[in-house]
C-alpha cells in the first residue's frame, strides 16, 4: 500500500515570521549554552564541588554575552548550602567578587527560595526599565517630542527627563546579570517535596523564562541521593554531571532514562561512564540541551565520543 500526498489549496505549514528570543551566550563556545539545569549526582566526596565552581569560573573567565548588543553581562552566584561557611567550602572564596555574602544562605526553606526568585526578578525588571529609559532619553535628543508615544513620554516625565547618567550614576548594574543558583547539600530539605505546590518545582519549569514575572537562570542541584530530586525536577535537567559511585548498575539504571534524549545508546552511556571511573578525579557530564554540540564531556574541558 503506498501513501500519497496531496497539498491543500489556501493552507501552508509555515510559521509566520517572528523575533525569536536568544539567550545570553559565553564567549568561549566549548561551555555549555544557556538556560541550563543540572543535577550532579555523586557520593561525599567525590568532586562535585569543584565541578560546579570549576564551569562557573570556566564562565567567568571566558565572558558572557547578550547577542542582542554584544554588551558583557556578568554572572551573580547564589549559594543555598546548610554547609555554606564550612571550611570544607572554603574552594567557593575563588569566586571573588560573583558570589556576595548576601547571595549565600544555610538557613534554607521554601520562604527562602522564594526571597531568591522574587530578588532575582526585582533586580531584572529594575534593570530593565533603566535600559528602557535610556533608550529613550537618547530618542528624545535626536527626535521632537511630538514625534513620541504615549509610554515614552510617561517613562521620561516619570524620571522628569532627567539625564541617564545623573539619574543612575550611583546604579551598580546596569545589564541584567547572568544567575547561577546553586542548591548544594540539601537532600532531606522539604523543599524538594512532592507536595503539587512545591515552589522549586514551579520554578525550575519556568527558569528559562523571561517576563515581568519570572527571570531566566541557570540552576545547578547538588545531590548524594538522585531519588532526592523529584521527577518533575528531573524531567528540566539538561546538564548530568556523574562521578565514581561504588553502586554503578542502580546510577546508571537510575540515569539512564533521564538522558536518553541525549542521543547517547545505554550501550555508549555504560561504556562513557566505566571509562571515567578508570580516571583519577573525573566526571562524565551528559548533555541534553538542544543547542550543545557537545553531547558527551569528561570534565568540563574534554570531549568524548566514539568512533
Amino acid at each position: 500500500m503506498n501513501i500519497t500526498e496531496t497539498s491543500l489549496k489556501g493552507l501552508n505549514n509555515q510559521p509566520k515570521p517572528y523575533v525569536k528570543y536568544n539567550a545570553p551566550r559565553p564567549i568561549n563556545k566549548n561551555l555549555p549554552p544557556m538556560w541550563f539545569c543540572a543535577i550532579m549526582c555523586s557520593v561525599k566526596g567525590a568532586g562535585k564541588t569543584f565541578s560546579y565552581v570549576n564551569l562557573i569560573q570556566n564562565y567567568i573567565d571566558s565572558g558572557i554575552i547578550d547577542p542582542s548588543d554584544n554588551r558583557r553581562m556578568i554572572p551573580r552566584v547564589i549559594y543555598l548550602s546548610p554547609t555554606a561557611t564550612s571550611k570544607q567550602n572554603s574552594i567557593l572564596n575563588t569566586l571573588g567578587d560573583y558570589l556576595d555574602d548576601e547571595d549565600i544562605y544555610e538557613d534554607v526553606d521554601e520562604a527562602v527560595v522564594k526571597k531568591v526568585f522574587d530578588d532575582l526578578v526585582l533586580e531584572k525588571n529594575k534593570i530593565e526599565n533603566i535600559e528602557k529609559y535610556v533608550k529613550t532619553y537618547k530618542k528624545i535628543l535626536k527626535v521632537d517630542i511630538k514625534k513620541l508615544n504615549y509610554e515614552e513620554i510617561f517613562l521620561l516625565s516619570t524620571y522628569d527627563f532627567e539625564d541617564p547618567k545623573i539619574l543612575f550614576r550611583d546604579v551598580k548594574h546596569t545589564k541584567p546579570r547572568v544567575p547561577f543558583v546553586i542548591f548544594d547539600d540539601l537532600i532531606s530539605n522539604p523543599i524538594f517535596s512532592n507536595k503539587r505546590t512545591n515552589f522549586i518545582n514551579w520554578w525550575t519549569i519556568r527558569h528559562r523564562h523571561i517576563s515581568k514575572t519570572t527571570v531566566p537562570c541557570n540552576m545547578i542541584f547538588i545531590t548524594q541521593n538522585l531519588k532526592s530530586i523529584s521527577s518533575v525536577l528531573r524531567k528540566q535537567c539538561d546538564l548530568w554531571v556523574l562521578f565514581k559511585n561504588p553502586n554503578r548498575k542502580k546510577l546508571i539504571e537510575q540515569v539512564w532514562d533521564e538522558v536518553s534524549g541525549s542521543g547517547v545508546s545505554i550501550e555508549q552511556f555504560t561504556k562513557y561512564f566505566d571509562y571515567i571511573c578508570e580516571q583519577k578525579y573525573s566526571s562524565l557530564i551528559i548533555s541534553c540541551h538542544k543547542d550543545d554540540h557537545i553531547p558527551v564531556r569528561m570534565g568540563w574541558n574534554i570531549k568524548l565520543s566514539m568512533d
